[in-house]
This record gives structure tokens, C-alpha cells and sequence, in this order.
């Protein structure tokens, strides 16, 4: 990512900066792309038509699935037989937020695939790459996720989040809360009684 970054950076002209995604994109070591999105030169791309579909190529492979490339395509740049797995897999990676045991007919769906042997490929390249970690049930024709890497956030999801977070602090706080009194209940009935005990003691001494 810091090369990439280093070269957007000391590039002279949109051409290059092109060249610099369209690497990025198709690279087998890279699948967070917010960085370079965030670059201002790469942002002015969105400035010139002829280049735009480039930002919006690294978009697409930020926070899109290949559902999305599949409607949008007329409208990106030609992508590479290695691009198209890429997405594929990540589009996987995605449907892992939603599903902790993806169904292989789904998934096969979503990623228009016509055969089993080609899924599987793709689930291990992704096992692979790093991005994901699960393992195939095949009586049960699901692919069981154990673990993903988190694709790219865009700036409107993260308001959902910090909701989520603010719900969970909240909760843990009540949690605590509520602990607290137990242990503070818990410590008195535990009083009270050595003290009855000590009384009863000093009764029948």
C-alpha cells in the first residue's frame, strides 16, 4: 500500500494515476482501497470524464460486489480475468457479514457461476489470499465462515456503526452496572450474616 500510495503521490499526470489503480485493482496484495481513495489526486479524477471511471473502478472494488459491476459495467473500464476473480472473492468476503454459513447456491448466484469446482476455487484463493477463513461442508452444501477480513467502510455506514457502538457501550454499562449491585448485595447478605452468626454466638456463650 505505501508504494502505491508513494506513486500516486509523485505522479505527473492522470495517466499515470490510472496505470497506478488499474495496478492496485488487480494486484494479488491488496483489498482495502480507502487509502488510495482518500488521495487528492485521485480524487480529482472525478473532475475529467474520460478518467472518472477509474475512481469509480477502485470504488466498486472498495465497496461493490460483482452484482453491482455486473449492472455498472458499461460504464467501467475492461477488467481482467485477474480483477474479476478478485472481486468475486470479495464480493464472498462480503457475504460473510450477512452469513456465518453462506449457502453454495447462493453464493454460486450472486457471483453467476455455473459450477461447483468454480466456487471452490475462489473460496480457496480467498482462503489463500488471506481475506477469509472457513472451511466447506459438503453434506450440508454451505460454506462455514470462521473469519474475514473487513472490507473498506464507506463514510454513510459509519454513522451505523457508531450507533451500534453507542447501543453496545450503553449495554456493557448497564451490564456493569447491574454486576455491581449484585456484588454490592452479595457482600452485605455475606455482612449480615456473620453478623447474625456472631450474635448467635455471643448468645449462648
Amino acid at each position: 500500500m505505501e508504494s502505491c500510495l508513494a506513486a500516486i503521490r509523485t505522479a505527473t499526470n492522470n495517466d499515470d494515476i490510472v496505470k497506478i489503480i488499474y495496478n492496485a485493482v488487480e494486484s494479488p496484495d491488496l483489498y482495502t482501497f480507502s487509502e488510495i481513495l482518500a488521495e487528492n489526486a485521485v480524487k480529482g479524477l472525478l473532475n475529467h470524464p474520460e478518467f472518472a471511471r477509474f475512481y469509480h473502478l477502485l470504488q466498486l472494488f472498495a465497496y461493490g460486489t460483482y452484482e453491482q459491476y455486473l449492472l455498472e459495467k458499461e460504464e467501467l473500464p475492461e477488467l481482467t480475468h485477474a480483477m474479476i476473480l478478485k472481486l468475486r472473492q470479495l464480493t464472498l468476503v462480503s457475504m460473510c457479514v450477512q452469513h456465518k454459513q453462506i449457502p453454495v447456491k447462493e453464493a454460486m448466484n450472486l457471483l453467476r457461476l455455473d459450477s461447483v469446482l468454480e466456487l471452490q476455487a475462489i473460496f480457496i484463493g480467498a482462503v489463500y489470499a488471506g481475506i477469509l477463513q472457513g472451511k466447506w461442508n459438503t453434506e450440508k452444501e454451505t460454506i462455514e465462515v470462521q473469519s474475514w477480513r473487513s472490507r473498506d467502510v464507506q463514510a454513510e455506514e459509519l454513522n451505523t456503526m457508531r450507533l451500534r457502538l453507542s447501543r453496545w457501550i450503553h449495554y456493557c454499562s448497564n451490564a456493569v452496572e447491574g454486576l455491581e449491585n449484585i456484588v454490592t448485595n452479595a457482600e452485605k447478605a455475606i455482612a449480615d450474616a456473620e453478623a447474625n452468626e456472631l450474635k448467635a454466638l455471643n448468645y449462648f456463650s
